[in-house]
C-alpha cells in the first residue's frame, strides 16, 4: 500500500468511549487508507489551551512540509451551540478553525451533539464553502446519539469509494438482505410464466419467486435500503466535495 501524505489532527473528548471511538478512527486511516503515522496528531481528553496549541503547531508543521497538503481533521466528544467541549469546558469553533490556514484542501469531521452548528461558525470566517469540507452527525439543533453511530456509516461508505451524502442515521438500523437465486430453465423456456407476474401500484411488476416452475435456492443478494429504529439524527455536510481524500487509493 502506498503511503499518502495527507495530514491528520484527531481530537476525542475526555471519556473513553470519545477516545476509543478516535483511536479506532486513527486505525481506518493507518490500516484501509495508508496514512503516514508519522503525519497524524491525537489528542486526547486535553485542556483547552493545549488544543488550542497542538491545533497551531499541527497547521505550523503542515505548512512547513507541504505548501498544498490536505488536512483530515476529527473532533468526537461533547457538544453545543457553535462550541465543543474537549475538557468539560466549552471552546468555540470560531476560536479554534481560526488555526486552520493552510493553503490546501480540509475535512472535519464532527461527531457531537449540535455539530451542525459549526458550519455556521465556519462560514462565518470563510473557511466555507469554498476552502473545505464539513461533516457533522447532526444538525444545528439535534443531539448526537451513541458514540460511533455516525462514524461507523461514514468509514462504511468511504470504504466503498461513496461520497457520504446521508440524510438520515438512526440508533438502530438494520439492513434487510433477501436472497434467491433460480435453477437455470431449459433452453428456449421462460424462467417465469406470465401467471407469476403481479400488478403493483406505480405499474411495478412484482414476482413472487415461490411461483418458479423450475424452483430456486438462496444465493442471489439483494441488499434493501436498511431499515432505522430508536432515535434519529440528520447528517449535515457543506462546502466542497473532498470525500475522495478519504477513499482508497
Amino acid at each position: 500500500m502506498e503511503i499518502r501524505d495527507t495530514y491528520a489532527l484527531l481530537i476525542g473528548a475526555n471519556e473513553p468511549r470519545f477516545a476509543d471511538a478516535t483511536a479506532k478512527f486513527r486505525i481506518f486511516l493507518l490500516n484501509e487508507l495508508g496514512y503516514n503515522p508519522n503525519r497524524i496528531s491525537m489528542i486526547l481528553g486535553s485542556e483547552d489551551e493545549y488544543i488550542l496549541g497542538k491545533t497551531a503547531l499541527f497547521f505550523e508543521r503542515l505548512k512547513r512540509e507541504s505548501q498544498n497538503g490536505n488536512a483530515v481533521i476529527l473532533y468526537c466528544g461533547h457538544g453545543g451551540q457553535g462550541t465543543f467541549y474537549p475538557h468539560g469546558r466549552s471552546l468555540s469553533y470560531r476560536d479554534w478553525a481560526r488555526f486552520i490556514d493552510h493553503e490546501g484542501n480540509f475535512v472535519f469531521i464532527n461527531e457531537s451533539c449540535y455539530s451542525g452548528s459549526a458550519i455556521d461558525s465556519f462560514r462565518e470566517i470563510g473557511l466555507l464553502p469554498d476552502r473545505g469540507l464539513v461533516i457533522t452527525s447532526c444538525a444545528r439543533n439535534e443531539k448526537s446519539h451513541g458514540t460511533t453511530c455516525f462514524l461507523d456509516k461514514l468509514i462504511e461508505c468511504y470504504l466503498d469509494g461513496e461520497v457520504f451524502r446521508r440524510k438520515k442515521i438512526g440508533e438502530h438500523e438494520y439492513n434487510i438482505v433477501i436472497t434467491l437465486s433460480f435453477i437455470t430453465p431449459p433452453k428456449g423456456e421462460k424462467l417465469f410464466g406470465e401467471e407469476t407476474v403481479v400488478r403493483h401500484s406505480g405499474n411495478r411488476k412484482v414476482i413472487d419467486p415461490r411461483l418458479s416452475r423450475y424452483g430456486y435456492v438462496g444465493t442471489q443478494r439483494s441488499l434493501q435500503k436498511p431499515r432505522i429504529k430508536g432515535k434519529i439524527q440528520h447528517p449535515q455536510r457543506a462546502g466542497k466535495t473532498l470525500d475522495y481524500i478519504l477513499f482508497k487509493q
